[in-house]
């Protein structure tokens, strides 16, 4: 079985912000991968990586749900106990 690692970095614009990744990936594996599994993943705690389409309207809504989620300013909201 080969294995082919690859790290691609990325800047964000903000605070909260999405970025299509899909042609950075798809350059990186171009050649050299036919056929097999990809996995994609952050490293960065506070990153998510979602998988859907990048219709814009969706895009907000991540926005303005993480923003809900996580406020812009303040102390974050109290961790409930699992």
């Amino acid at each position: 079985m080969k294995v082919v690692r690859r790290e691609l970095m990325f800047r964000t614009r903000s605070r909260f912000d999405d970025l299509d990744i899909t042609d950075h990936v798809r350059k990186e594996i171009e050649g050299t991968i036919k056929e097999g599994v990809l996995f994609v993943v952050s490293k960065h705690t506070t990153c998510t990586v979602v998988i859907n389409e990048a219709e814009e309207g969706l895009m907000k809504d991540y926005i303005e749900w993480a923003k809900k989620l996580v406020p812009p300013r303040g102390p974050l909201p109290p961790q409930r106990d699992r």
